[in-house]
């Protein structure tokens, strides 16, 4: 994380609003700073913060596909869905190498899926599958 001391500090506040939950998970989060950084610089931190026990184990999977999450249209939709999706991330990761490059594709239909209906989508390991 040193090298990027000078992007973290401006959110220290955010950081150490949610340090217990950060702490155990640092090396993993670390070791993909380069590819997370930009994602969560874009004010990412308030939102992701809370979920890291919940992305933190998958970080190594998710982490090569960030570009396709800094998106400007993707992460928009994204970012404020994190709460909804983040509980089932584990469920989506056996799927993440297809479902990533078509998120640009695929994002700007997410609103005319009822939240409900992508919360049981999300709990179906055999739905994200069939991704």
């Amino acid at each position: 994380l040193i090298p990027h001391f000078d992007k973290i500090a401006p959110h220290s506040e955010k950081l150490f609003a949610h340090f217990k939950i950060l702490i155990p998970h640092v090396p993993k989060v670390a070791a993909h700073a380069d590819a997370l950084m930009p994602f969560l610089e874009k004010e990412g931190w308030d939102t992701v913060l809370p979920y890291v026990d919940h992305i933190a184990p998958y970080i190594d999977e998710l982490a090569p596909h960030a570009e396709y999450l800094l998106d400007d249209e993707v992460y928009d939709k994204l970012i404020d869905r994190i709460p909804v999706f983040a509980p089932y991330i584990g469920n989506l990761v056996p799927v993440v190498d297809k479902l990533a490059p078509l998120l640009p594709v695929l994002v700007p239909y997410i609103d005319a899926i009822p939240l409900s209906v992508q919360r049981e989508f999300l709990k179906s390991k055999s739905a994200c599958r069939t991704l």
